[in-house]
């Protein structure tokens, strides 16, 4: 019995982590982009993405927004508030252009009847053409030699247009470029998840393209450095990893990042971009003190010589998008905590079943006699009827009981072996029953099968 018990509680035990590992791999899975493998069945499940790009479409519509662009002179003001939620947010962008370049203002509440609860910039300030003394590629003022400072300040009128992508959903472009077309800013916004120019951008961030065109070079060997101003209440750090290529958004990106009141603003930028129709590395220097934003702070943006330079970067706030808490990640959980309360249920009754005290019956006579069971069931008998009555035909009964030392002659009502049957008693602990009952007196009997019948019924 100890064995069998032993057993029972070891595979309650492995069924508990079966069960686990199954939903723990199901949940896992889910966090894939594009489908998911439930764990021992080794099937693959599609996810379902009507727009083909790649994210499931529940989770797409969790974290829809609604935008707004407001156009006036010299500046948008674009307003991005999320959909189908009573956690209603805002993203703030703010993009002016004008005499110290192009300022990209981002700000974030987490409820719209509150103040900002972080805001940043950054501006693009001026291409600085540079010969790069060190060979490192990364403009550096103190070594390299300037040529030119080409300043960003005459800009033609902004150029909008609103496409859609399905549904009610839009993308917003909006393009700012100098008179002069050498350099232009094309800025996307987009109301859900989707691919523009080869990269998916999410409704919390806003996609920047740079492009530089027929620079006017005065120099035969010389390349562009983008001087880039960041402003913050708090500091700015590069990140190697970005929150995009942590959910498996993109690759090859670089960023860097301001927190405040434990919410997080980003810039971040392509690896490498294309110049005269040729992938190129594009290095980024390290975070310097700035020369006009007080306690500001710059780097520069290093491009290869080239007539026709593009690159890709993005804009906004992380650790925005929700994920379905139910019935995907909901069931999930209720599915590891059904399993654990069902086995500790299912073992706790055959625990306490198993553990269920027996009714213990004094005994009064050290019996000396086997009690045997026949194969077929029939009632169990301290010894052979027969026998006793042939004793009691004798002459001399008496004496030759007496002289055949200590017998115990019990009578047993026409019921009793009923009455025992009806408690289910299995393999020999009928016969260790009755071997209990039949050494007490006819009384203490009645008293024991009657307590146990009730508390049976």
């Amino acid at each position: 019995m100890k064995m069998k018990k032993r057993a029972l509680l070891v595979g309650y035990f492995l069924f508990t982590i079966m069960l686990f590992n199954f939903t723990f791999g199901f949940a896992a899975a889910l966090t894939d982009n594009n489908s998911f493998v439930i764990s021992g069945l080794n099937e693959k499940i599609t996810i379902d993405d009507a727009d083909n790009d790649g994210i499931d479409d529940n989770f797409e519509n969790l974290n829809k927004r609604k935008i707004e662009v407001d156009i006036f002179d010299n500046e948008a003001i674009i307003q991005s508030i999320r959909k189908g939620t009573e956690m209603k947010d805002l993203i703030r962008t703010v993009i002016g252009y004008g005499e110290n370049g192009v300022e990209i203002q981002i700000g974030y509440k987490s409820n719209l009847e509150t103040d900002f609860e972080i805001t940043f910039r950054l501006v693009f300030r001026e291409l600085i053409e540079f010969v790069d003394i060190d060979f490192n590629g990364i403009f550096d003022p103190e070594v390299d030699k300037r040529i030119q400072n080409y300043s960003l300040k005459d800009f033609s009128p902004i150029s909008y247009e609103k496409v859609v992508i399905q549904d009610a959903s839009f993308l917003h472009h909006l393009s700012i470029k100098t008179v002069s077309n050498n350099f232009t800013l094309n800025v996307y916004f987009a109301e859900e998840f989707t691919v523009v120019e080869n990269s998916l951008i999410n409704p919390t961030q806003a996609k920047i393209d740079i492009e530089i065109a027929n620079f006017n070079y005065l120099n035969d060997s010389s390349q562009i450095a983008l001087y880039t101003s960041l402003d913050s209440e708090s500091v700015f750090q590069r990140h190697d990893d970005t929150e995009d290529e942590e959910n498996g958004y993109a690759k090859t990106e670089r960023g860097i990042a301001t927190v405040v009141d434990d919410y997080t603003g980003f810039y971040s930028w392509n690896e490498s971009g294309i110049v005269d129709d040729n992938s190129q590395n594009i290095p980024v220097s390290d975070i310097l003190p700035d020369d006009f934003i007080e306690n500001g702070k710059k780097m520069y943006l290093n491009y290869p010589r080239g007539v026709n330079i593009y690159h890709s970067s993005k804009i906004g706030i992380e650790g925005l998008l929700i994920t379905e808490e139910f019935p995907l990640l909901g069931l999930v959980l209720l599915l590891i905590a059904i399993g654990a309360v069902s086995s500790i249920v299912a073992y706790s009754v055959y625990h306490q079943k198993k553990s269920k005290p027996r009714v213990k019956i004094k005994r009064r006579y050290r019996d000396k006699h086997r009690i045997l069971k026949s194969q077929r069931h029939e009632p169990v008998m301290l010894f052979d009827s027969k026998v006793a009555l042939q004793i009691l035909k004798e002459e001399d009964a008496i004496r030759n009981l007496y002289d055949k030392g200590d017998i115990n002659i019990t009578a047993i009502s026409n019921d009793f072996y009923e009455t025992i049957d009806n408690f289910g008693f299995k393999g020999n602990e009928k016969s260790e029953f009755i071997k209990e009952m039949l050494s007490l007196r006819p009384f203490e009997r009645e008293l024991i099968l009657r307590d146990m019948l009730i508390k049976f019924q």
